[in-house]
């Protein structure tokens, strides 16, 4: 199963995204998410703006824990 994301910026809505996400995850397909997650997870992720709170994705990496996923990372401009 593939499954593209385009995630809100608005934590409230992508606590209810992940906990959705994990459900499917937990189905037992091979599944692979892909797209745009908007969570910063290290300051090497973050440029300009606000200061970088290491908590703004602790909600993100507990779903990946969850639903036991990777990061695969990514390939070409570090900033779209």
């Amino acid at each position: 199963m593939a499954v593209f994301v385009h995630a809100s910026c608005d934590k409230d809505v992508c606590s209810i995204l992940w906990g959705d996400l994990a459900l499917l995850c937990s189905y037992g397909l091979p599944t692979v998410l892909m797209g745009d997650f908007n969570v910063i997870l290290g300051v090497v992720e973050k440029k300009g703006g606000r200061p970088f709170a290491p908590t703004e994705g602790e909600d993100f990496l507990d779903f990946i824990e969850r639903a036991e996923l990777c990061d695969v990372g990514f390939s070409g401009s570090k900033y779209t």
